[in-house]
């Protein structure tokens, strides 16, 4: 009478150079993904790292520019002329200045 069952001694009998070449493949195949992996991330972060480069070039160039004109418009002669002309101020007299006193003994 034939057993549908394996035997137990067949259980024991594994081709143990054809797992650890399965093995030895398969760990190969994950280390190749890996990889891949590692050098498409390289290559997103030294895009990125360029083009913050780039912004700060522009942001510095835009901030060397505020600069310039900054001093130009808080220049002492413009804010005379500004003071004269757009807000019609002028220097006031010896009479209409007040020197106010403080109260600190």
């Amino acid at each position: 009478m034939t057993s549908r069952f394996f035997k137990p001694i067949q259980l024991m009998k594994i081709n143990w150079a054809g797992l650890f070449a399965f093995l030895l493949l398969s760990l190969l195949a994950i280390i190749l993904v890996l990889i891949v992996l590692v050098q498409h991330k390289v290559r997103h972060l030294e895009t990125s790292y360029y083009q913050g480069l780039q912004e700060q070039a522009k942001l510095d160039e835009e901030w060397g520019r505020l600069m310039l004109e900054k001093s130009h418009l808080s220049s002492p002669g413009r804010v005379e002329r500004v003071a004269r002309d757009t807000l019609q101020m002028t220097v006031p007299q010896t009479q209409q200045i007040i020197i106010l006193q403080s109260r600190e003994p």
